[in-house]
């Protein structure tokens, strides 16, 4: 009993006061600075990263280190990092670009590590594969680059170390995998402090090169560094989740952490995005079917006006977010370009070969021309805008948009497929509706609003009428103004012969549609077309890429057209792709 009362005035007397202090102290200016020490953000000049890309192997090729690289390097420049990066290296041309990199790390900043390509382990060491490797020689030591030797090189120079390894393909041709020589690479157990380490698969495992144009790795990756939130560790644990799933379980990624801090990718940028203004429509119109005049001007080869087409368009307005739905009435259209529209347009692209968006051979994707029967629908007037995306998503759900393309009425733009149908799975269970992203077919149906020529106003288009490259016109049109950025949906005026704003530039748009190489066997109802899984493991997976339509405001006027069709991996997002709902 003396022993319990010992106790409460230990409680009273001694632990109450202690935890008092603590309580108060903990708010004071030294205690705050203290606390959120540990929560750093580093400004983009202390952030900068090196990229390597192997491919060109003599032995033992891979399509898509060099892709992942790119990949990674564009990610990387959007959240902030001064990146470099190079791509088939040999081993001096490996080492120099090491040495140049560690003798930049700015102190007290974040040096970001991305290689891919082969990797190999010999008793428990790491060593990256430059393409000069020669398997058959025993000495890889002598002829690789040992990871320990790349973290050595960075430790110590900046406050956060991160590596990359995509690194843990096959073993190139002619390497034995004996008992000390093991499958992928090892596990670094003794990272030094403020190092962050992240394998594409599991120790002594092997990663998927990929059967498309990247690793599900760095697919995975380059999609979540652009999502929020962006802390370090969560990019990392959604990319896991992701490959895992994409893989079938059978690529696990790992990581190694010994970081002492709270990092963010994009924290800076996403403190400055505001709460984005929200103008509902008067209520007299919500839940109404509502009448609109339209006129279309039509257009010659040069880009004159020579007609005008006037409609009248019913709609009904999304309360919610202030979404304006037109309706479209079904029918039956020609889908694709005709022989003669596909000839003009591989010519006009053609003349534009130093373009990268002007490729000539994808004007084969748009044929055979075939019948489709479209039933009716809605469609949203335009592209889904910022703060409709925050209202139906969440401020903290917004994906990662450089402020020049940041505007409450921009379109919403850095979202993957897969965000954008989740989207409309949320806008469902909001209205009460059904959304959903539109089929390609009802795309294409929509954008020709029976105008079977390459554009909804004819024969070309305008930059008077729509955010493109108006330098690089169609055919014999006039150049005209190049934006080199978004515009407010619907401010041009562009409004086609179903009320649709925007569907020539702009942004690209998200279809459901898997991707198909031309329209052989496309269903003719209107559906969306889904892919199968491939019968051969080794050919490319057809379920991760979609279609886009429209082209952007980088895009040549021939790839604006209401026929023109491009590929997209499902889980990138970019600056120049959106998209836009349907309703059935």
């Amino acid at each position: 009993m003396k022993f319990a009362s010992n106790k409460i005035r230990f409680v009273f007397f001694i632990a109450i006061p202690i935890l008092v202090f603590l309580i108060f102290t903990i708010d004071s200016p030294a205690q705050k600075k203290a606390f959120n020490s540990s929560r750093i953000s580093f400004s983009p000049n202390k952030r900068m990263a090196l990229v390597i890309g192997n491919s060109d192997y003599e032995s033992s090729p891979l399509p898509n280190p060099v892709n992942d690289a790119r990949l990674m390097a564009d990610s990387l420049n959007e959240v902030g990092f001064q990146t470099v990066i190079r791509e088939n290296l040999s081993l001096e041309e490996m080492k120099a670009a090491i040495q140049s990199f560690t003798g930049k790390l700015p102190k007290n900043g974040v040096g970001l590590f991305y290689y891919a390509g082969h990797g190999v382990q010999i008793d428990g060491r790491n060593f990256l594969i430059p393409v000069d490797f020669d398997a058959s020689q025993s000495d890889v030591a002598g002829q690789a680059i040992e990871v320990d030797s790349v973290i050595g090189a960075i430790t110590g120079k900046s406050g956060l170390n991160i590596l990359i390894l995509d690194a843990c393909r096959n073993a190139p041709k002619g390497f034995s995998a004996s008992s000390s020589n093991k499958k992928g690479l090892a596990e670094i157990k003794n990272a030094p402090a403020g190092t962050y380490i992240a394998f594409s698969t599991a120790p002594g495992k092997t990663a998927k090169d990929g059967t498309g144009e990247n690793s599900p790795y760095s697919l995975s990756l380059a999609e979540n560094l652009r999502l929020r939130p962006s802390r370090l560790e969560d990019v990392f644990i959604r990319t896991r989740i992701q490959v895992d799933d994409l893989t079938g379980g059978e690529q696990t990624p790992w990581e190694n952490s010994s970081i002492r801090m709270v990092f963010h990718f994009t924290e800076d940028t996403f403190a400055q995005i505001p709460e984005l203004p929200f103008n509902p429509s008067a209520v007299a119109d919500i839940g109404r079917i509502l009448k609109m005049p339209v006129t279309v001007p039509i257009l010659n080869e040069s880009g004159r006006r020579i007609n005008t087409l006037k409609n009248a368009v019913t709609y009904f307005i999304e309360n919610e977010i202030n979404l304006e739905m037109m309706q479209i009435p079904g029918g039956k259209f020609l889908m694709g370009a005709s022989a003669e529209q596909a000839a003009a347009a591989y010519q006009d692209a053609k003349s534009k070969k130093n373009i990268p968006e002007a490729r000539p051979e994808t004007v084969a994707a748009e044929m055979p021309r075939h019948q489709v029967n479209v039933p009716g629908f809605f469609m949203s007037k335009t592209e889904i805008t910022q703060v409709q995306w925050q209202m139906v998503m969440g401020r903290d759900k917004m994906p990662n948009i450089p402020e020049k393309f940041r505007g409450a009425d921009l379109p919403v733009v850095n979202v993957s497929w897969r965000k954008a149908d989740e989207f409309c799975q949320k806008l469902s269970q909001l209205t009460g509706k059904n959304y959903r992203l539109p089929t390609e077919a009802e795309w294409e149906f929509a954008a020709k609003a029976r105008n079977d020529a390459p554009f909804a106003f004819g024969e070309t288009i305008s930059s008077m009428l729509a955010n493109f490259r108006g330098n690089m016109p169609f055919l014999a049109a006039a150049r005209g103004e190049f934006r080199a950025a978004l515009v407010p949906v619907g401010s041009l005026g562009n409004l086609n012969a179903f009320g649709l704003a925007d569907m020539h530039g702009n942004v690209w748009e998200w279809t459901a549609d898997n991707w198909h190489d031309d329209y052989t066997g496309a269903p003719t109802d209107g559906s969306s077309w889904e892919a199968e899984e491939p019968e051969d493991e080794e050919d490319e997976d057809p379920r991760l890429f979609r279609v886009i339509r429209g082209g952007s405001w980088d895009s040549i006027a021939g790839n604006c057209r209401s026929s023109h069709r491009r590929r997209q991996p499902q889980m990138i997002g970019s600056t120049k792709i959106g998209f836009r709902v349907v309703m059935q």
